[in-house]
């Protein structure tokens, strides 16, 4: 959800910032993801897979997603997902890797030096290591 909320930023919002907060609490995971670019309703007649799947996803969890405009500008996604605090929430090297690796494709970057030429193309700043 959050690859996909991030490539929404970088391929629409014209942003010059966004932020990704997940946090876990004792029954359930928030997520939000904002950007300060231009916002906008969603036409629900050109809703695109973006936001479908991260909604499918979600709710496949029993969660909630909200996405739109957000207060004092920009764009917002939100979403609640419930968890069974025993439950096993390990994600691998691997599975980061996987995910990481299909953004990075997705955005046709190859290594650090066409990220940054990405970031830069889409309004995005990123700071130096």
């Amino acid at each position: 959800m959050v690859q996909e909320a991030l490539t929404n930023v970088i391929r629409h919002a014209a942003a010059t910032g966004a932020s990704a907060r997940i946090d876990c609490g004792p029954d359930r995971i928030l997520v939000d993801v904002h950007d300060d670019g231009r916002g906008g309703e969603i036409d629900p007649d050109r809703v695109g897979q973006g936001i479908t799947g991260m909604m499918e996803r979600v709710e496949a969890h029993g969660g909630e997603l909200r996405a739109g405009p957000a207060p004092g500008g920009g764009f917002a996604v939100h979403a609640v997902i419930p968890h069974d605090r025993g439950a096993d929430l390990f994600i691998s090297p691997a599975t980061v890797r996987t995910h990481v690796g299909r953004l990075l494709s997705k955005l046709e970057v190859r290594d650090r030096a066409g990220l940054v030429a990405a970031a830069y193309r889409s309004g995005l700043d990123i700071p130096e290591p």
